[in-house]
């Protein structure tokens, strides 16, 4: 696969990324990482870890992709975990990192611009100029039926998902303080949506959080995982189809179906955790003294087991949050 059509995938991942952050606002800052390999470029290295808040320029200039091939990402963080970076001293490291780039195709931010390769790049410049698509508007839009649109190269092809998903979010609508978003691609004749729905909406209302209720997928294509589960590359979570994301984390809801307690619980802890490290079950009838008890001695024997709430009815309770034992 030719480099230019790597730079112009993570283009896309990192665009669909600045939007779910744009959705938050200024609630977290900010912070850069790298693949943490031996693979990472020394001078890319030196970036990770800054953090800054989204309103801080660096981002305009130095958001990922920073290179050929270039692997790394951006995450929100909470303001209070890690101290900001000085701008400067961001903008050197930054500099640092793309100071091999001659033509200036790395200094842009596919978020902001929402394009894939920013329009005074030397591949694509002429045709971008003049493209509806790269431009999103006018009948060579996505969603637009005015005209066949046949991609020309990789590129092309790229730079029409990119400007479908941002498109296509899906329904999103306000519940209390925070919003439920269901995404496009969701089957809502799944057995488990409404369950999921009343989950979200929970969390929404009672918590105020932004809540994203995400699609299953079967073996999709990697433009379109990345797309909806991009946080998810690069961890032990790579490839799985969590059910939501509640303000920036993954959790996973599990039920069941067994007249033994001991056995259902067991069995959504099990499933839940290939998944992610937040779950949300169904409750099983136990005690929350047993379940706390069963979920330190799985902690103890080595598994990352960061939150569990309880759904009881229409009711979520948190049984277990790690940093508050």
């Amino acid at each position: 696969m030719c480099r230019e059509y790597n730079f112009v995938h993570a283009s896309a991942t990192m665009a669909a990324k600045w939007e779910e952050f744009m959705q938050d606002g200024d609630r977290y800052n900010l912070q850069y990482r790298t693949a943490h390999d031996d693979r990472v470029r020394p001078e890319h290295a030196a970036l990770d870890r800054v953090t800054l808040p989204i309103t801080d320029p660096f981002w305009q200039e130095y958001y990922p992709p920073n290179g050929w091939n270039c692997r790394c990402t951006v995450v929100q963080v909470r303001k209070s975990k890690y101290p900001v970076t000085p701008h400067d001293e961001a903008m050197a490291l930054g500099e640092e990192a793309t100071g091999k780039d001659t033509k200036g195709i790395f200094h842009f931010n596919p978020g902001i611009e929402q394009k894939t390769i920013p329009d005074y790049n030397p591949y694509t410049i002429k045709r971008c100029r003049d493209c509806d698509i790269a431009k999103g508007n006018g009948a060579g839009s996505p969603l637009s039926l005015s005209r066949p649109f046949i991609p020309e190269n990789e590129l092309c092809a790229a730079c029409r998902l990119l400007h479908g998903r941002f498109e296509q979010i899906g329904e999103k609508r306000q519940e209390g303080n925070g919003t439920v978003t269901i995404h496009t691609l969701i089957n809502r004749n799944d057995s488990d949506f409404n369950k999921l729905n009343d989950i979200a909406t929970f969390f929404a209302r009672e918590q105020g959080a932004e809540v994203i209720l995400t699609p299953k997928m079967s073996r999709p294509p990697k433009f379109q995982y990345e797309c909806v589960y991009g946080s998810l590359v690069g961890t032990k979570y790579e490839g799985k189809c969590p059910d939501l994301c509640i303000n920036g984390v993954w959790y996973e809801h599990e039920g069941f179906i067994s007249t033994n307690p001991k056995t259902a619980f067991r069995n959504m802890m099990n499933h839940g955790l290939k998944q992610s490290d937040h779950l949300i079950i169904d409750n099983p009838g136990l005690t929350d003294a047993y379940m706390k008890r069963i979920i330190r001695q799985r902690i103890k024997d080595g598994q990352a087991i960061e939150e569990v709430w309880i759904k009881d009815g229409s009711e979520l309770k948190l049984l277990y949050k790690k940093f508050e034992e």
